[in-house]
């Protein structure tokens, strides 16, 4: 091989691990497992969630029985992240079967309402519009662990959904503030 057909090969490796590294940054959210969750694609197009353009893929594994698609406003040492939890529901085929059954937002302390209380509007409007469970003290329950700081916590339980906010210790981030919506896989 020549000097010349050998740039080539290794200019053409380079375009294409560039082509797959910028495809990842669109990968698609895999379908909700439950009825009444938010179309979740729309969901990640939402304008509060911009910022959030680095994307992490993490395949489901029996041991750990959850995988996760998620984006942050940084590829190492986010600080604002939107996490969609992947399951093997009941009704899988193979281990590439999957679906969403848990939506969560993270945002490293200290939190910066600024940033966090949009995304954390979109999501409820989100689920809101998409749900039949009560979820009318949510907003509120959120709002009160966010300007206290409390302990991740259940704040409710409704049908399938059930919503959890509060401080996590994350052994690498430190605190982190979380919003979770889960709904069931049965």
């Amino acid at each position: 091989m020549t000097l010349a057909a050998g740039s080539r090969v290794v200019g053409f490796a380079v375009l294409l691990g560039t082509v797959a590294l910028l495809s990842a940054c669109d990968s698609p959210v895999p379908p909700g497992c439950a009825a009444g969750m938010p179309p979740l694609a729309k969901l990640r197009a939402d304008p509060a969630f911009s910022a959030l353009t680095f994307h992490r893929h993490v395949d489901y594994e029996v041991r750990r029985g959850a995988g996760y698609e998620l984006w942050g406003d940084a590829r190492f040492g986010y600080r604002d992240a939107i996490e969609f939890q992947t399951v093997r529901p009941p009704s899988a085929r193979s281990d590439d079967d999957v679906c969403v059954n848990a939506v969560s937002l993270r945002f490293v302390e200290p939190v910066e309402p600024a940033r966090a209380k949009p995304m954390i509007a979109a999501l409820l409007r989100a689920v809101v519009a998409n749900s039949t469970s009560d979820l009318a003290t949510a907003p509120s329950d959120i709002e009160r662990a966010l300007a206290t700081g409390a302990k991740y916590a259940l704040l409710a339980r409704s049908g399938p959904l059930t919503v959890y906010a509060g401080r996590i210790a994350h052994p690498v981030r430190g605190e982190v503030f979380v919003v979770s919506f889960s709904w069931d896989v049965r």
